[in-house]
């Protein structure tokens, strides 16, 4: 690994290695995924009313404990930054922060699923499912960011792994590289964009169910995303504080 600059930026040196153990990145996300396919044909209203179910179910309340992991991950790495780090990378690490922390609140709007409170008269006009959230209000706070979220993991994890194996635009990709996705992410990576593309085929009535959400189960793997690759900026921060 080359010497790190004097200056932590988007572009500062970095090792694409494991952040995480396989049995977190890897082996439990698999195993999860068999589990969940079984038990949606062996147990169905189990898995429904423990797994799935709105507000208290497993897979619900990991869509706000992940997503909220990340944001303080992301946010403590953000305050320990060393002096000088380049604005750019501050911006980034603010932007991961303030995003997962508004995935956290917007999945459990902002406490109504575990407290129960009544939608108020006029949020209730404008939100399609009578609830206390923004991204059911307009597709502009909904869709079009889980769109961007999922060609940041089209691209992060597949395309790029792709370019830097094959040699292409590695002056483009270097000047990010402080930035994007390592190793540990890849494998949710693709467990993200194989359950995105299952859920569009099972809409368009071509494929079945293998969970009794698949939308839910893509959403799971997204957040985890999120979450080990706050991990690896944090780890990466650290060694360059390590080194310099």
């Amino acid at each position: 690994m080359q010497r790190a600059t004097a200056r932590l930026n988007l572009s500062s040196p970095t090792e694409d290695r494991h952040e995480v153990a396989a049995v977190w990145r890897l082996w439990l996300p698999l195993a999860f995924a068999v589990a969940v396919l079984v038990l949606h044909h062996a147990a169905p209203d189990w898995t429904w009313r423990r797994l799935f179910a709105e507000g208290w179910g497993a897979i619900e309340l990991a869509h706000f404990v992940i997503p909220l992991a990340a944001s303080l991950i992301a946010l403590r790495t953000l305050l320990r930054l060393p002096a000088g780090t380049a604005p750019a990378l501050k911006v980034w690490l603010g932007l991961l922060a303030l995003g997962c922390f508004y995935i956290a609140g917007e999945e459990h709007s902002w406490g109504q699923h575990f407290f129960g409170w009544e939608t108020p008269e006029g949020w209730a006009e404008v939100n399609r499912q009578d609830e206390t959230n923004l991204h059911n209000t307009t597709s502009w706070l909904n869709h079009k960011p889980r769109v961007l979220l999922n060609l940041a993991v089209l691209v992060g994890s597949v395309l790029v792994p792709i370019a830097l194996a094959r040699g292409w635009a590695s002056g483009a990709i270097g000047r990010l590289r402080f930035v994007l996705p390592g190793a540990s992410c890849h494998v949710l990576g693709w467990l993200v964009l194989f359950y995105m593309a299952w859920d569009a085929g099972r809409k368009a009535g071509h494929l079945p169910y293998i969970s009794p959400r698949d939308a839910e189960m893509h959403e799971l793997y997204l957040y985890s995303y999120l979450l080990v690759y706050a991990i690896t900026l944090r780890n990466r921060v650290g060694r360059w504080r390590r080194m310099n």
